[in-house]
C-alpha cells in the first residue's frame, strides 16, 4: 500500500493529477485491477493555500471555471457539461451517468 500526503486543492483537476502521480511510483508493469483513493482532513472551501510559485490569476480564474460548471450541471443535469472525450467510439460515461451511481441497480439493461 502506497499513501502520500497531498497540498490542499479544490479544483478536481488538482485533485485527479495527485492520484495518477502514485500509479507510475507503484507499479511499473503488469495489470492495475483496482486503485483505492480517500480523502480526509476537509477545510472551509473559503480558505486558499497559495505559494510563492503558483499563478494566482490562474487558480482564481480555474475556480470561476469549475464555479460556472456547476452551476450549469446544477441547472441542466451531469450532462450538460462533459468533456470531448465523452463522444468517443467506446466511451460509456454518458450511459453510466444515467445509472445509480454510476451502477445498474437491477441488472445491465441500462447499459448498451
Amino acid at each position: 500500500m502506497l499513501r502520500i500526503k497531498i497540498e490542499p486543492a479544490n479544483l478536481p483537476k488538482n485533485n485527479g493529477e495527485s492520484c495518477t502521480c502514485i500509479i507510475p511510483k507503484k507499479y511499473t508493469s503488469g495489470a492495475v485491477r483496482q486503485i483505492g483513493v480517500s480523502y480526509s482532513g476537509f477545510v472551509d472551501e473559503s480558505y486558499t493555500l497559495l505559494s510563492l510559485f503558483d499563478d494566482v490569476e490562474q487558480i482564481e480564474k480555474d475556480n470561476r471555471l469549475q464555479t460556472a460548471i456547476d452551476v450549469v450541471r446544477e441547472q441542466f443535469g451531469f450532462l450538460a457539461i462533459q468533456k470531448g472525450t465523452v463522444l468517443t467510439e467506446g466511451s460509456r460515461n454518458i450511459e453510466r451517468s444515467k445509472l445509480i451511481g454510476g451502477h445498474s441497480a437491477g441488472g445491465l439493461e441500462g447499459l448498451k
